[in-house]
C-alpha cells in the first residue's frame, strides 16, 4: 500500500508539473504552489483509500490548477487594482527615490518638484495643467496610483472628490484615482496636509502605519516620520476621530495635537496649529527646540545625514526660519542662533562641531 501511495503521489506530481510548465509567470512561483497542493493531498491520505485519493486529488489540483489560471490572468493588469493599499505602500521606499515618482496603473513617471498632480471626478489625471497621461479609466473597479516624494521636494495633489493634500519630504500617499459610492480611503506616510473636501455619504479614512482616521470634512496634518519616533496628528478645522493599533480611540477639536508612540495613543494637547503646519507655506517655526530636535527634522528634510557635539544638542532655538532648497543656506542661518562649525565626512554626512 505504502508503494502504491509513493507511486501515485509520484504519477500526480508529474501531471501537476506538466500542467503548470505551460503557464509559467514569472511573478509566481510553480514549484511553491505544486508542493503545496502535495502537502494537502498527503493530509488526505490519513482519511481515505487510495483509489478515492486519487479522484479527490485530481479535483483538488484542478481547482488549484484554475486558481492558478484566474490569478495569472488578473496578473496581467496591473497591480497597482489591488485594495490592500498598505501593501502597496511597502512596494517603495521614499528613501530610495532621488525625483518625485508616481506610479499608475499603467506606467511610472518622474515629476519636476512641487509638481501639482489634479484628478477630476472620473479619475483622469492632469499635472501641473496638463493631461500628461492617456490612459484608458475603468468604471467597474478601482485602480490605484501611488505618489512618492523623495528628500528636499515637496508635492501638491488633487483627489477626485476635491480633497487637496500638500506632502512633505520623504513622504507618499496611496489612493484611487475615483472613489466609489461607499467611502474615500488613502494610504499615508511621512509629513501631509490635508484639505478633505466635504461628504456626508462617503466618510474619508486615511490609514497609516500606527493608526486609522476618520473625517467627513476637516484640514489636519499628519507627521509619521520613523526617525521621529512619535505621530503627530494637529487639527485646524473640523472633527476627527484617530484609532491606534491597540484599538483605542480619540476625537481631535481644532487646535489639538495627538500624539502616538507605536501605535498607541499617548498624549492630547492644544497648540498653535500655525506652527505644525508652516512647512506648506516654506516656513518652520521653532519655539524653544533643541538643536538636536532640528537636527532630526533637517535629515528628513534634506535627506543628509547630520549629526552634533553633545555640547551643542541641547541649544535652543527660537524664531521663524525659511525652508531653503539648499541646505547649506539653512544651516547657514541657524548658525545665525547658534555658533558652529560645519564639518563634511567622506561618507557625505555633516557634523556640527563647536
Amino acid at each position: 500500500m505504502k508503494q502504491e501511495n509513493q507511486k501515485s503521489s509520484e504519477e500526480l506530481k508529474q501531471k501537476l508539473d506538466s500542467l503548470f510548465e505551460n503557464y509559467k509567470n514569472p511573478d509566481f512561483d510553480n514549484s511553491s504552489i505544486v508542493e503545496k497542493t502535495l502537502v494537502k493531498i498527503r493530509r488526505e491520505r490519513i482519511r481515505h483509500r487510495v483509489h478515492l485519493l486519487w479522484v479527490s486529488s485530481f479535483s483538488l489540483a484542478a481547482s488549484v490548477f484554475i486558481g492558478f489560471v484566474i490569478h495569472y490572468l488578473l496578473g496581467l493588469s496591473s497591480d497597482l487594482t489591488d485594495t490592500d493599499i498598505r501593501q502597496l505602500a511597502n512596494s517603495m521606499p521614499a528613501n530610495e527615490c532621488e525625483e518625485v515618482i508616481l506610479v499608475t496603473p499603467k506606467e511610472r513617471l518622474q515629476l519636476s518638484k512641487n509638481a501639482f498632480v489634479q484628478y477630476d471626478a472620473q479619475g483622469k489625471m492632469q499635472v501641473n495643467g496638463e493631461e500628461t497621461i492617456k490612459e484608458e479609466y475603468s468604471d467597474k473597479e478601482l485602480e490605484y496610483s501611488q505618489l512618492i516624494v523623495p528628500a528636499g521636494k515637496r508635492v501638491r495633489l488633487q483627489l477626485a472628490d476635491g480633497t487637496h493634500l500638500m506632502l512633505n519630504s520623504m513622504s507618499r500617499v496611496v489612493y484611487p484615482q475615483r472613489f466609489d459610492e461607499k467611502e474615500r480611503r488613502i494610504y499615508a506616510e511621512g509629513e501631509i496636509y490635508l484639505e478633505v473636501a466635504p461628504d456626508k455619504a462617503r466618510p474619508f479614512i486615511v490609514e497609516s502605519s500606527d493608526f486609522d482616521l476618520k473625517v467627513l470634512g476637516t484640514k489636519f496634518n499628519i507627521s509619521t516620520y520613523d526617525a521621529l519616533k512619535e505621530t503627530q496628528i494637529v487639527l485646524v478645522e473640523g472633527s476627527v476621530e484617530v484609532t491606534g493599533t491597540d484599538k483605542h480611540k480619540a476625537v481631535l477639536k481644532p487646535n489639538e495635537l495627538l500624539s502616538l508612540e507605536e501605535g498607541k495613543i499617548v498624549d492630547c494637547r492644544s497648540v498653535d496649529v500655525a506652527d505644525y503646519i508652516s512647512w506648506t507655506k516654506g516656513w518652520i517655526h521653532f519655539k524653544g527646540d533643541d538643536l538636536s530636535e532640528v537636527i532630526s527634522r533637517l535629515q528628513i528634510y534634506y535627506g543628509v545625514s547630520i549629526s552634533c557635539d553633545k555640547s551643542l544638542s541641547n541649544e535652543r532655538i527660537y524664531g521663524k526660519l525659511e525652508l531653503k532648497e539648499n541646505l547649506d543656506d539653512m544651516l547657514y542661518n541657524i548658525q545665525q542662533i547658534i555658533p558652529f562649525k560645519i564639518h563634511s565626512s567622506a561618507e557625505g554626512g555633516i557634523e556640527l562641531i563647536k
